[in-house]
């Protein structure tokens, strides 16, 4: 019971915009022998059914020109948000500013790489349900925008008192969090394949290879849900360096005074890998 009510409650943060979670600005932690942040808002989300594991692959880039300027950080522009978005900025990028595909090495064979979901199921020569164009948009994979302290702290965006920017001298970094819960199972690597002229000064398309393992920080969830490790990264067909991080979210803890335990999150670390770009321009 404790397993489905832990995992249900993730499920569900999985699926909330950016707007509805600022539990997520009050993340901290460390680096790989301590604790560290996790932006935990997801790309796609789906249920765990019939004992299928969802995978978390969590990676933040960090990218860099010769003589060390920050180029994500040009990103940052008029802090864009979507229509409709009530809530402050939160490290959203205008999607018109990049593009990002994400490949699964080895989907299963209902898996389409093109819609980051199951094909839906064809009966008496008909579909089950028809996606609509947002449903479709929502599965897409995003960047956000992140910055970090010198202990790897998750540093906010805003004060959530004064709703007052804050502007840290500090590198900018593109993190991706996608989720795969359509029982494709642990990916020997994901293909990023991403094009952004303010980065690159063009619009060629450049990829990321990052690959992974199942993650070696074991909790009762991870037969679940895992976060598995990067074990290594290559940009445009080059090896680059990059550093594992664990994260463990400060907030998941029982609520005082909750007198059903059960139906309390509790917390566990995560992987995220951290990498390093420098252009030679």
């Amino acid at each position: 019971m404790k397993k489905v009510l832990f995992f249900a409650l993730f499920a569900m943060m999985a699926i909330m915009p950016p707007s509805c979670m600022s539990m997520m600005d009050r993340l901290e932690g460390q680096d790989e022998e301590g604790t560290l942040t996790i932006d935990l808002n997801s790309n796609n989300s789906v249920a765990y059914e019939n004992g299928q594991t969802m995978y978390d692959y969590v990676l933040t880039i960090g990218i860099k020109d010769a003589s060390g300027n920050d180029l994500v950080a040009t990103l940052k522009g008029d802090r864009w948000v979507p229509e409709r978005e009530t809530s402050p900025w939160r490290g959203q990028i205008n999607p018109e500013d990049y593009k990002l595909e994400i490949l699964l090495s080895n989907p299963n064979e209902a898996y389409d790489n093109s819609i980051y979901a199951n094909r839906v199921s064809i009966v008496d020569g008909s579909p089950l349900f028809i996606r609509d164009s947002k449903d479709l948009e929502h599965l897409r994979p995003t960047f956000r925008l992140a910055q970090y302290g010198d202990d790897y702290r998750w540093l906010p965006y805003f004060d959530n008192k004064t709703l007052q920017y804050y502007d840290f001298d500090r590198q900018y970094y593109l993190l991706s969090t996608f989720s795969d819960g359509c029982g494709n199972g642990l990916q020997d690597h994901l293909t990023y394949r991403f094009s952004c002229p303010s980065i690159f000064g063009d619009d060629n398309e450049h990829e990321i290879v990052a690959y992974w393992a199942e993650e070696d920080v074991k909790y009762t969830s991870s037969e679940m849900q895992q976060f598995p490790k990067c074990i290594k990264v290559l940009f445009d067909e080059k090896e680059v360096t990059f550093a594992n991080r664990t994260y463990m979210p400060k907030d998941f803890r029982v609520k005082e005074g909750m007198t059903d335990p059960e139906r309390a999150m509790l917390p566990r670390e995560y992987y995220a890998a951290f990498v390093d770009i420098v252009l030679d321009k």
